[in-house]
């Protein structure tokens, strides 16, 4: 769970950057992006300000 403002980036190079690394997950393969095509995009980006996740423990049967 967590809180964060969310804002559309303007900036091309932070675009660009962001674009790359989501397709990269995605595909797993590297893409560069052109600012003609960066510029029909909208990327929103979170700034977190806080967060929290649960802990489980590692169930027997799996500890080494």
């Amino acid at each position: 769970m967590g809180k964060g403002k969310a804002v559309i980036v303007e900036d091309v190079n932070e675009k660009m950057q962001a674009l790359s690394i989501l397709m990269k997950c995605q595909t797993g393969g590297d893409f560069t992006f052109n600012e003609e095509l960066v510029s029909i995009v909208n990327v929103i980006r979170i700034d977190v300000s806080e967060f929290s996740a649960k802990r489980r423990p590692i169930p027997e049967g799996l500890k080494k």
